[in-house]
């Protein structure tokens, strides 16, 4: 144990006990009252300290070369075992940041939760569960992609998707708002802005949707917003478009395959169905189908990490992940066509219940706010991409 007297003013003894912790190494400095511990040879002591001098301090911690250190953050991912949520969990990994995965596995897949991810199997309507999650791994930012998200089966089941998408959302807010934790991402979607005369679509459009899904996820953005006016949250909302593709060797597969119309074209392709039924044929369109954004699931995945690594400089804000650009079912199907060397047999059906007929993003405000453009998400490489085995 050692203690350096007046010969060393104080700002050098703090630069000292930060070049020992860099290097690593035993003594303990006293710096006013509060005594630091760094392991450090005497050897190495007697260097650095005649490396330094005891006249003159340096100017700043910069000039010795030492690096702050930087704490690696835990980012809780709801429905980190699904589609999205899966290739989400991934690129976050890959990013440098510890990932802690919850998921019930309804639609979710285990396999989809990569090593060195902490899986927990639940629910997120489970209150005492999420207070254990965030008491447990010391969460530092949220990511909450959990839902119900098929816009047929909310027509069918709508209390059951304001159970899950809006009091869900809630039970999440009110759990990070008692363990401290103020940064969120929330998973939205195109659903919520219903019919529009404007397209693209810009998020101060006035959202009326169409279907309980689509309203299930408004009042979720209400009930996020109403946590940011109200408390220390920080909030960024994505109003995802139509998600498609997949990452090339993560084995993440699109588990509402049985809904979304390039995993059915392709299903059609490989002849696990016999033909394509289109939801409609005399939609006010150009060739009559319905027109949809599609953005590549990698894409939606690197919008989540940018979110986090930029500064906030809003409490609550809202942004369109797309492309702006427009895509209809028999654009898709002729794509495919040329993708696979296969014929995709089609036939007109009647329209989907809550159905919107245009849905393209605008996509200025993340353009200008988070330098986000698409990247992966010309119509050739998602459909390559879902081809591949």
């Amino acid at each position: 144990m050692g203690e350096i007297g007046s010969a060393m003013d104080e700002k050098l003894l703090l630069e000292l006990l930060a070049e020992a912790k860099l290097r690593g190494g035993g003594m303990i400095l006293n710096v006013g009252e509060a005594p630091e511990v760094v392991v450090l040879s005497v050897e190495a002591y007697s260097a650095l300290l005649a490396g330094k001098g005891t006249a003159h301090a340096p100017e700043s911690l910069a000039s010795l070369g030492t690096v702050p250190e930087q704490k690696t953050q835990t980012v809780l991912v709801t429905g980190g075992a699904g589609y999205i949520g899966g290739h989400v969990v991934r690129l976050l990994l890959d990013s440098g940041y510890k990932v802690v995965a919850l998921d019930n596995l309804y639609t979710g897949r285990r396999e989809h939760i990569p090593d060195g991810v902490t899986f927990i199997e639940g629910d997120v309507r489970d209150i005492n569960l999420l207070r254990d999650v965030f008491a447990g791994y010391k969460i530092d930012a949220v990511a909450h992609l959990a839902a119900l998200l098929e816009v047929g089966e909310s027509v069918e089941k709508p209390f059951e998707y304001l159970d899950v998408n809006l009091l869900g959302t809630i039970k999440v807010l009110s759990a990070m708002q008692e363990a401290g934790v103020r940064r969120l991402l929330f998973s939205s979607t195109a659903a919520v802005y219903g019919s529009q005369s404007l397209v693209p679509i810009p998020e101060l459009a006035v959202c009326e949707p169409n279907n309980p899904y689509g309203k299930s996820k408004l009042l979720a953005e209400k009930a996020v917003e109403y946590f940011t006016q109200c408390g220390e949250l920080q909030a960024t909302v994505f109003r995802y478009f139509n998600v498609a593709g997949k990452g090339a060797g993560l084995g993440v597969a699109d588990t509402h395959h049985r809904s979304h119309l390039i995993p059915i074209v392709l299903d059609v392709a490989r002849g696990s169905q016999e033909q394509l039924v289109v939801n409609g044929g005399d939609w006010g369109t150009p060739d009559g189908t319905c027109v949809r954004d599609y953005v590549h699931v990698l894409d939606i995945a690197r919008a989540h990490a940018m979110a986090l690594k930029a500064g906030v400089t809003e409490k609550f804000s809202i942004y369109n992940i797309g492309t702006g650009k427009g895509t209809s079912v028999h654009d898709v199907v002729q794509v495919a066509t040329e993708v696979t060397g296969r014929m995709v047999p089609m036939q007109v059906g009647p329209r989907r219940a809550g159905d919107d007929s245009i849905l393209v993003a605008g996509v200025d405000k993340i353009k200008k706010d988070l330098n986000f453009v698409t990247e992966h998400s010309t119509l050739e490489e998602i459909i390559r991409s879902s081809w591949a085995m």
